[in-house]
């Protein structure tokens, strides 16, 4: 056996059932549809692995009869037969889109199994979109009960699945239940631990008289004991199914922090479509798991972290490694030979390495990380409700930092850090809990070296080791954190109540003797398929517990070394002399042998994987293939990148050999100095007070909501301005760090926004907001923005202004400028905004001037790509649509002078942008790509489509708009051609440039966009109408 989980699925079908199960097993599966794949058909069918059920489809679809493939194969027929069926079926799909499926071929392609994002890649169309279609022709699933009685009675279980072939549900829905998501599949990096953590959640709900109902498709969990919650549903935790539940069962709320990164990955699209998630904000959580938005963040609240860059060429990657010193740590998005992510320790291995494992380029960039060496990476684990830390535990690794969390060996409580440590890591959680307003669990993962520390991650979810450190310390913070998540009193810090003399340790378990040609080295990469926890007086006798329970034997006699580095023989050499004086007999390879006989240890020199003719005392092979070596410490110079699959080194084969006959075998020197001082500390093993736990229980303490912090950091923001008072009347004001200043504060407004509703910033202050053109956007949104900083707008519409009566702009600016504190003004002259600017002893907000430019479109628009993509640097900009009056691409432009992009420009000729902002963009070696029509190879490059509306009111010749109106439509059948994580924005409104069957993509950010408009024109007036003292009222440009 190889496998490390398993699936189950429940459909009334075979072809239901087997979709789902394909669907389950990895959420990039479709379901059972041809496949890019990298096979050779013919081989994978004789020859089976995981990727068989593929195969199939692939030979399938490449015209493959059902009898050839059963000569392949010897499946049976009647499964091959129906296989065939969905092939067959998914191939006519192709030949429908959203608009020309019929609702008979739809509920048929619903009752064979197949998904909304099946079809929508067979539709050149999106998930949503295809859903929406199907809920609109009535096409719903329908909840059924497992029959647990045989059909001998009526069956009264709350085993559920849903399925598209029944005519009715079998229950009722009026519970409104609390949805939580389990974890769906073992898997190397995510198993049982989550699971307890899904199934602490649903007991604590159920204990405080909430409904339950957990989703979840594992047949080896708790969680799926259909006793465990009040409804069970034995389904895929996948968007369109988490969605199917919750409005079926008009859920009063989702838990998506127990399940590990499975239900975190569905988070964002959930919150965009309404869904209730409990806990912290989607938006937060995705805050937290871009490294862009999240290194910003760190920086703004001063916690460090190493040093990183993600790079698209080799020749950038050495430059950087050179600058930050090896060793470096490093993460290819696109992996070519089984190579992932890598420690590398010089150029030339960067290089080989890169060249070798990896495809660098722009659409495969490649991300690089500072590795400190020798620092210690520490793990916590913590709650928090409304951004405040309510509970937390701090447990060490015994591996120094570059061995996975989920391998590393766990000591709780810590033994060996300093205080000084403890409290800045404490601190850093703090500022991080607040920043992000986490309410429920999160985990960060620390390194720590002389003090200083640094965060590695950030998980804003349950972590692998929230089992651990509850089980140890007598304190469920799973219970604790559901609480917060639901509102519900609770005891923040409860007392913990342990003995004096306890430690705990959690020792993982790995399964190399089942993986064939592994190397059992530990790296970044996880490895382990389990692990254990013992309990003892000290951390030695409590690994050495931990170990013996993972089936490890203890060294009688002979004990096998075998030490890359000079570093590490110096750290070996004192628990060296420790096994010699204990009187274990020593071996060793050779350059370890000649070190221990220059110190004076007697040792046996063994030459590892020589000739046949080699004697058979002196050879390595001999002595662990008849089981001479009762402990084999085989310690890796760490100056070579982990090698392809493909590579065998020496010591990679004798670490094999060892695994393949069962000898002990350890690849850490800090897991060996640990097991040999507890070897030498001859503990009885024998059951004590610490191996059992008898933990009280501690009452519920009430509710207290504390004063979030959010309020005094926007207050300092805004104590240095630099545009108090000023006009803003052009983006070309604005430096690099006084847009990132102003998207600082628009982070706080968002987090307050979020906390409070509304911020008491501007109290007592007056907004005049003059409209002289149509506006719903921007006139909306400065008002919103206004009010939701405790100030008011007296808003004017040309229509019932005094200019009907013939009255200038200057007399009209100065009127108002006896009334407010600041006046927004959009105009269609282009001279509006200087004019009102020449008048006003009040700031001037720039809200469009004609043709000419809009200032605070820009911001936010640049805030928008910052939120949803991370960064703006790297990426490629296509501009759609009007982009010669369109005064937002103008501004936009202009701005992108701060940054690393390149535009591309799509219109039509007479529309094409002003040939002074073309040349300006040329000269800064931005421009790409400049043409009339959006091609599949524009789209193909582009991370931000940028379309605009060709406005009408521009032309003074009608015929000429009725020519180009409609010239530059994207939608679905554009946007197969796209990347799945880039953007589509449009500062609206829209006529026909944008398909309404693009509003379904999850890629459409127009709308998000306006929200993010609000959070930048709130930081805008704050930053420019934050009162001052008398005296200084005279305003300027900035």
């Amino acid at each position: 056996m190889k496998s490390v989980g398993e699936v189950m699925s429940i459909g009334r079908t075979f072809e239901e059932a087997i979709q789902k199960a394909i669907r389950a097993v990895d959420v990039n599966n479709l379901g059972y549809n041809q496949t890019d794949a990298l096979m050779s058909i013919d081989t994978e069918l004789q020859t089976p692995s995981d990727q068989r059920m593929f195969a199939l489809a692939n030979a399938m679809h490449a015209g493959y009869s059902v009898d050839k493939i059963w000569e392949l194969t010897q499946i049976d027929r009647w499964f091959l037969n129906k296989l065939k069926g969905l092939s067959d079926f998914g191939k006519l799909m192709t030949n429908y889109t959203t608009s020309t499926i019929t609702s008979s071929l739809l509920r048929r392609a619903k009752e064979l199994g197949f998904s909304d994002r099946q079809l929508a890649n067979f539709w050149d169309s999106n998930e949503l979109a295809v859903r929406r279609t199907r809920t609109e022709a009535g096409i719903v699933p329908f909840v059924k009960q497992i029959d647990t009685v045989a059909a001998e009675f009526p069956a009264y279980t709350n085993y559920l699945y849903l399925t598209y072939n029944g005519t009715e549900h079998d229950i009722t829905f009026n519970d409104r239940g609390v949805m939580v998501l389990g974890s769906g599949v073992y898997r190397i990096g995510s198993s049982v631990e989550f699971d307890w953590c899904s199934v602490r959640a649903v007991r604590t709900l159920r204990e405080q008289g909430y409904k339950t109902v957990m989703v979840n498709y594992n047949p080896e969990t708790v969680s799926t004991d259909y006793d465990e919650a009040d409804r069970l549903y034995f389904e895929n935790i996948t968007l369109e199914t988490v969605l199917d539940i919750y409005q079926i069962e008009s859920s009063s709320g989702v838990i998506l922090s127990m399940g590990g990164q499975t239900p975190n990955n569905i988070s964002l699209p959930l919150h965009r479509l309404n869904v209730k998630v409990l806990g912290t904000s989607p938006e937060m959580i995705d805050t937290a798991e871009n490294r862009y938005k999240f290194s910003r963040m760190l920086e703004r609240i001063g916690v460090d972290q190493p040093a990183w860059k993600e790079l698209t060429t080799i020749e950038e990657a050495k430059e950087f490694c050179d600058r930050v010193q090896y060793p470096v740590l490093v993460r290819p998005s696109y992996v070519l030979s089984g190579a992932a992510m890598n420690t590398v320790y010089s150029q030339h291995d960067l290089a080989n390495y890169l060249n070798q494992a990896a495809d660098v380029s722009k659409e495969h960039p490649v991300v690089i990380t500072k590795y400190i060496e020798g620092a210690k990476e520490i793990e916590m684990d913590a709650v928090a409700r409304n951004g405040v830390m309510i509970g937390h535990f701090i447990s060490e690794h015994v591996e120094n930092a570059g061995v996975h969390s989920g391998d590393a060996t766990l000591i709780l409580p810590p033994q060996d850090l300093d205080p000084e440590t403890i409290r800045r890591i404490e601190d850093a959680t703090r500022k991080i809990g607040d920043a992000l307003n986490v309410t429920g669990p999160y985990n960060i993962q620390f390194i720590a070296k002389d003090q200083d520390i640094k965060v590695i991650e950030c998980n804003v979810r349950a972590s692998r080791s929230f089992p651990f450190v509850s089980k140890v310390m007598g304190v469920d913070l799973i219970e604790m954190a559901t609480k917060a998540m639901a509102g519900l009193p609770l005891q923040e810090y409860p007392k913990v109540n342990i003995p004096a003399d306890y430690v705990g340790v959690k020792v993982p378990q790995f399964s190399f003797s089942r993986l064939s040609g592994a190397d059992p080295v530990l790296g970044v990469e996880m490895a382990s398929t389990g692990e254990v926890a013992c309990f003892g007086r000290t951390k030695y006798e409590a690994y050495i517990k931990g170990l013996i329970a993972t089936g490890f034997r203890l060294p009688k006699k002979n004990i096998l070394l075998s030490i890359g580095s000079f570093k590490d023989k110096e750290e070996m050499m004192p628990s060296i002399e420790k096994l010699h004086k204990l009187g274990y007999k020593l071996f060793a390879t050779a350059g370890t042998a000649d070190y221990l006989e220059a110190k004076g240890i007697p040792v046996k020199f063994l030459e590892a994987l020589q000739d046949d003719d080699q004697k058979e005392e002196y050879s390595l092979t001999y002595a662990l293939a008849n089981n001479k070596i009762d402990l084999y410490i085989n310690l890796p110079s760490s100056n070579r990148y982990r090698r392809p699959a493909n590579y065998m080194s020496k010591g990679y084969r004798t670490r094999r050999m060892a695994i393949d006959y069962q000898t002990p075998l350890v690849t850490n020197v800090k897991n060996a100095k640990i097991l040999i001082e507890a070897i030498a500390r001859h503990y009885d093993l024998e059951i004590s007070k610490v191996d059992y736990q008898d933990f009280s229980v501690v009452p519920a303490a009430p509710l207290i909501l504390r004063k979030p912090k959010g309020s005094p950091t926007i207050r300092e923001l805004l104590a240095n301005s630099p545009f108090r008072n000023k006009h803003i009347v052009s983006v070309s004001q604005f430096s690099r760090n006084e847009l990132h200043l102003l998207f600082t504060v628009a982070q706080e407004m968002r987090l307050g926004v979020e906390r409070e509703g509304c911020l008491d910033v501007l109290k007592g202050r007056v907004l005049c907001l003059m409209f002289f053109e149509p506006s719903t956007r921007t006139s909306s949104s400065f008002d919103t923005a206004m009010k939701r900083l405790g100030g008011q707008t007296v808003l004017i519409s040309e229509a019932h202004s005094s200019t009907q009566k013939g009255e200038s702009l200057e007399d009209t600016i100065r009127t108002l400028d006896q009334y407010g504190d600041a006046i927004v003004l959009r105009h269609p002259s282009d001279e509006s905004a200087n004019i009102a600017a020449k008048f006003s002893d009040r700031p001037i907000i720039n809200a469009g001037n004609g043709s000419r430019e809009h200032p605070t479109q820009a911001f936010l628009d640049l805030f928008t790509i910052r939120e949803e993509l991370g960064t703006v640097n790297g990426l490629t900009i296509t501009f759609t649509g009007d982009l010669r009056y369109g005064r937002t691409v103008h501004s936009l432009c202009e701005l992108l002078k701060h940054y690393n992009v390149t535009i591309q420009l799509v219109s039509p000729a007479s529309l094409a942008l002003p040939d002074k902002v073309r040349e300006t963009l040329k000269s800064r070696s931005q421009l790409g790509v400049v043409s009339t029509k959006l091609t599949p190879e524009i789209i193909a490059k582009t991370d931000v489509l940028y379309c605009t509306r060709v406005q009408k009111e521009r032309f003074e010749d009608p015929q000429l708009y009725e020519q180009v109106k409609n010239s530059l439509v994207v939608d679905n059948a554009t946007l197969k051609h796209a990347k799945q994580n880039m953007i589509v924005m449009h500062p609206l409104p829209r006529n026909a440039e944008i398909a309404r069957e693009v509003d379904d993509d999850p890629r459409a950010a127009y709308f998000r966009q306006m929200k993010y408009g609000m959070f930048v024109r709130m930081a805008l007036l704050a930053l420019v109408m934050t009162p001052v003292e008398e005296g200084k009222r005279r305003f300027s440009f900035v």
